[in-house]
């Protein structure tokens, strides 16, 4: 029997099975996206908020994280229904939930917004990427200069180029399956390994800071958790390229599970390894194992393995959207040449700024804060508006508390982490 011509949309019977990932494959991509090298951050970040304050906070990031995720891919799945389009990816989706509004003035938006939302991620993702270059860099100098000297850590950022511009040219999320599985798998590893040095030492209570020590110090854990814990951009990513994208958000479907998983485990780490290292705690924790030792070595060729895999898929995604403003028809010999200098482009900024801690928090509190809380707030209010906001308008009421702690993060953050930069260049 036919489908009548006049019922509902339904834009996953309209999408492509073909280079689809299975919902394991997703929930894969999902935690390594989510369980990068910034969970190695997370005691610094506890350092600065304190036990109790910034361990509550985590907790609340990382909720919010998983709350913006659920709302963007809604909003989504809202506007292929309007538009009856198979999919869309982040910036299309902000786009039509703006022309397609009630309101003539919110329609005049449109394009400003698509176009903000595209440099943000871009900046975010090439942002990320560079973060990664410098962990391994630091990962490298910190085993390898027994043998070569005291070398800057930007000769070890030069040896990590021609590598990473051979993982930048995949083409297909799919490639990156068996790659995110052995991620997942390394990290977990060392943060096990990590966690067994940190309670194998003597844990002191005594003299931690339960909360934050000066007002600075707050910004800079926001920004440091968001880093770590936030994945928006590679969220619709991963939802349209899925063969069951109905299983992202169920209840216990890929962003739940990702959200609890990753969540209680950057809490656990953070907490007992500001715990065991105090303030000598260093921007990403196995920088505080012995140099030299077996179990530094493991942990930071481990390491080196996993921050490489999750450079291939932050520029995967970065790239997507720099596609955008480039020719469909490039050749394959272009497409590699490009891909090759934008490799190199995120090398050249990590050489610039090859201190871990405040790049991290300069792309969190800068782009990520904006595309994980801002935007995914505005826009589902955008697309309920006026009618659907509920009760009260409690959906506004939330969707302006979520936005405003978005502003918070990237405001105070930025300025913060920008201070850090000038001053390691004008000591």
């Amino acid at each position: 029997m036919e489908k009548s011509s006049d019922s509902k949309y339904n834009p996953f019977e309209h999408r492509s099975t073909e280079n689809t990932s299975s919902t394991f494959g997703a929930l894969a991509h999902m935690v390594k996206s989510m369980l990068g090298a910034g969970l190695f951050a997370m005691p610094l970040a506890i350092k600065h908020c304190g036990l109790v304050l910034g361990t509550i906070l985590a907790l609340l990031i990382t909720f919010l994280c998983g709350h913006g995720m659920h709302l963007i891919v809604k909003v989504s799945r809202i506007m292929c229904e309007r538009t009856k389009q198979p999919m869309m990816n982040f910036e299309q989706t902000v786009l039509t939930a703006f022309e397609t509004s009630s309101t003539e003035k919110i329609q005049k938006m449109a394009k400003w917004m698509k176009l903000f939302v595209n440099i943000a991620l871009i900046g975010c993702y090439y942002g990320i990427c560079c973060v990664y270059i410098d962990i391994m860099a630091s990962s490298l100098k910190q085993e390898l200069d027994e043998y070569l000297g005291d070398l800057n850590v930007r000769w070890y950022i030069l040896m990590c180029a021609l590598p990473l511009s051979v993982i930048g040219q995949t083409r297909a999320l799919k490639y990156l399956i068996p790659f995110s599985t052995l991620g997942n798998v390394l990290i977990i590893s060392v943060a096990f390994i990590v966690l067994y040095k940190i309670f194998g030492g003597e844990l002191n209570f005594a003299d931690r800071n339960l909360g934050p020590h000066e007002f600075i110090s707050v910004p800079l854990f926001l920004s440091i958790v968001v880093f770590a814990l936030e994945p928006i951009g590679v969220t619709l990513v991963i939802e349209n390229e899925m063969k069951t994208p109905a299983d992202f958000t169920k209840t216990f479907g890929v962003i739940n599970v990702s959200c609890v998983f990753v969540g209680l485990l950057y809490a656990s780490l953070g907490f007992f390894g500001y715990v065991r290292f105090g303030d000598e705690v260093l921007s990403s924790v196995t920088l505080n194992l012995a140099a030299g030792s077996g179990t530094s070595i493991t942990v930071q060729v481990m390491m080196i393995i996993c921050v490489y895999i999750s450079f291939g898929l932050n520029f995967y995604v970065a790239t997507k959207a720099v596609w955008v403003y480039i020719d469909d028809e490039t050749s394959p010999l272009l497409e590699t040449i490009i891909r090759f200098w934008l490799v190199m482009a995120c090398v050249g900024l990590a050489l610039v700024i090859p201190n871990i801690g405040s790049f991290i928090g300069l792309v969190g509190s800068l782009f990520l804060a904006s595309l994980g809380f801002i935007i995914p707030a505005v826009v589902n209010s955008v697309t309920l508006w006026p009618d659907e906001l509920g009760k009260g308008n409690w959906v506004l009421v939330k969707d302006c508390f979520v936005a405003f702690f978005g502003v918070i993060a990237l405001v105070s953050g930025t300025f913060s982490n920008l201070a850090e930069i000038i001053e390691m260049y004008t000591k």
